[in-house]
């Protein structure tokens, strides 16, 4: 498991689980009201070089939702850019 939240801005909310193994994300938020939920759930192919279930949310702006549900199976991708 691997997190990396970063907020810029007034009234940003970021949620966060993560349950399994190989599962990381980097969510990135600048702008105001911004909301971004990420849940993973599984595991990843076995080796930590390759097959994780990542998630990439940036959200450049205001006013922004994004939802990511990712579970089970191995090497999840998703990659979520608004601006």
């Amino acid at each position: 498991m691997k997190a990396d939240v970063q907020q810029v801005g007034n009234s940003n909310f970021a949620s966060s689980t993560q349950t399994g193994a190989y599962n990381e994300e980097s969510l990135l938020q600048t702008g105001n009201n911004n909301r971004a939920v990420v849940s993973q759930t599984g595991s990843g192919s076995g080796t930590s070089s390759g097959g994780v279930n990542l998630v990439g949310v940036t959200q450049n702006g205001s006013n922004m939702i994004a939802n990511v549900s990712q579970t089970g199976g191995a090497g999840n991708t998703a990659t979520i850019f608004q601006h």
